[in-house]
């Protein structure tokens, strides 16, 4: 399964996404992100939107209006996203994007990690079920 992780360039100093990297480095389908545009092209390429989870950190109401933008690039994609603040007008359009689990700038790593944990969990799950039959 592939986890791709969007995080903008200038939030690298950003402590709670350095958490976040760090706790999901050993994830071997792990794809690090920085800019919109290079997250774009990849949501570009040939894959199978059941085996991929991104991760998609908006460090402000910019960075969430631009991954909007790939809105459609992401259907079907399970996403977990952190979210600037709690605003009503930030979650409303949050929601826009259908992600599976939202968390927010201030939140635990330990959260999101327990998440993504769970629903790679789950897809393993499912696909051992299905070599039985």
């Amino acid at each position: 399964m592939k986890v791709l992780f969007f995080a903008p360039s200038h939030a690298e100093g950003n402590r709670r996404i350095n958490e976040l990297i760090d706790s999901f480095t050993e994830l071997s389908g792990l794809e690090i992100y920085r800019t919109i545009e290079s997250l774009s092209h990849r949501l570009c390429q040939p894959y199978n939107n059941t085996n991929v989870v991104a991760v998609l950190f908006a460090t402000n109401l910019d960075t969430l209006s631009e991954l909007m933008s790939l809105k459609d690039l992401l259907g079907g994609i399970r996403l977990i996203l952190v979210l600037p603040d709690r605003q009503a007008k930030t979650i409303a359009r949050a929601h826009m994007l259908r992600p599976r689990f939202i968390a927010y700038a201030d939140s635990d790593p330990v959260e999101i990690t327990a998440v993504l944990t769970k629903m790679l969990d789950i897809h393993a799950g499912s696909k051992k079920g299905a070599e039985r039959y």
